[in-house]
């Protein structure tokens, strides 16, 4: 009983309905890149998202991890210092972060110019996630898990919208400007 009333009081529901409402979403944008996208931009792509989401645990290498479990233990002004520490940590180490996809990417020998077009323009994807993953957690850190909540449901919804509204127009292309947006 202790557990629920935790549960309820820190907006755990809402929290919930956000992790529940991505994973439908992703799986339901995936259901219509197969429909709509020819069999070899399919293939490219999901070789490129493969790649890229490979560094997608290391986004700014860990900067807003460290704000989520060391921001909750501080104080106001000591979180605060917190907060801009990890924000202008985590540029560094995204920019650092984007050089290294791009080597290593090198190292692979990708053979085809459109994977290679496309790992470039995703690596503007990951730093927009850097910037939406440490807006999250700093709202976490706050205990708004709440405005998390909503932050990461529109953000879901927009990303799917215009996903399938970009991809319907201009294919792989429009899929992949969507992820960026």
């Amino acid at each position: 009983m202790r557990f629920l009333g935790n549960f309820l009081k820190n907006s755990g529901v809402w929290v919930s309905i956000s992790s529940v409402l991505s994973k439908v979403l992703a799986f339901g944008i995936t259901l219509f890149l197969v429909r709509f996208l020819p069999s070899s931009d399919f293939g490219i792509l999901t070789i490129t998202l493969n790649f890229v989401g490979f560094f997608l645990p290391a986004l700014g290498f860990g900067a807003s991890h460290g704000l989520l479990r060391f921001g909750a233990q501080q104080k106001d002004e000591e979180k605060t210092k917190l907060i801009r520490y990890t924000m202008n940590q985590g540029i560094i180490n995204q920019i650092l972060l984007s050089f290294i996809i791009i080597v290593s990417g090198i190292l692979l020998n990708f053979h085809q110019t459109l994977v290679w077009q496309l790992v470039i323009v995703m690596t503007i994807r990951l730093f927009g996630l850097y910037f939406l993953e440490q807006a999250k957690a700093e709202l976490r850190a706050k205990f708004d898990n709440t405005k998390y909540a909503k932050i990461d449901i529109i953000t879901n919804i927009l990303a799917v919208v215009s996903g399938i509204f970009l991809t319907y127009f201009y294919g792989i292309w429009g899929y992949v400007i969507s992820l960026c947006l």
